[in-house]
């Protein structure tokens, strides 16, 4: 599968970016479905608790990261800026929440392991963007 489009063909979408924009679809379904099976419909129970900063912090992101997949889905160069910026402000918004409240006690999705590979995921997808922008895929 070549990297590079000729001029005047049409682009052929790679498999990774038809992955990445099934994964990302995936994704926002899961949060919107979370969002309806909220802590606070699961009653006081519910192990963690968040405030309506932290869905809209997480609406944020999922809201800029299903644009940005769709951006690279439609294979425009405008998706390895927006992957970049969504790591950079993930990497603040992150350390942000983890110098206020720290690790949460209990079952929670952040833990050390699932903040590095979250990380590593939206790092890895920056740089393949980038690198389908340098080799003339992205428009």
């Amino acid at each position: 599968m070549a990297d590079s489009v000729e001029v005047g063909s049409a682009p052929r979408r790679p498999l990774l970016v038809w992955l990445i924009f099934v994964f990302y679809v995936l994704i926002t379904a899961f949060f919107v479905a979370s969002l309806l099976l909220s802590p606070a419909r699961l009653g006081a129970d519910a192990a963690v608790h968040y405030s309506w900063v932290d869905y809209a912090e997480s609406t944020v992101l999922v809201v800029l990261k299903l644009s940005a997949a769709i951006l690279l889905f439609r294979l425009r160069r405008s998706a390895a800026w927006l992957f970049t910026g969504i790591l950079a402000l993930n990497v603040v918004l992150t350390g942000i929440d983890l110098a206020r409240r720290g690790f949460p006690r209990g079952p929670s999705f952040l833990t050390p392991v699932s903040v590095a590979i979250s990380f590593c995921f939206i790092g890895a997808v920056c740089l393949y963007s980038w690198h389908l922008a340098r080799r003339g895929v992205l428009r």
